[in-house]
């Protein structure tokens, strides 16, 4: 799942969640790129909930962590 979003003088941000990061990239001028991983509790729930019952839907990470 993820969130682009375009800022002034074709700079973008992007926040991408693959259930068990979140990532956040931000493309700057001239393409010069940055990306982070971040740790937000309630932004990984929030994004747990939106994606819960569609085909991506669960954390994975969470669920190997039941497995065992």
């Amino acid at each position: 799942m993820g969130i682009a979003l375009r800022l002034k003088h074709n700079t973008q941000v992007m926040i991408e969640y693959n259930g068990k990061q979140i990532y956040v990239t931000k493309i700057g001028r001239f393409s010069k790129n940055s990306r982070y991983s971040l740790q937000h509790q309630a932004l990984e729930n929030y994004l747990d909930q939106e994606l819960e019952g569609t085909y991506y839907g669960g954390n994975l990470a969470k669920e190997e962590q039941e497995e065992t």
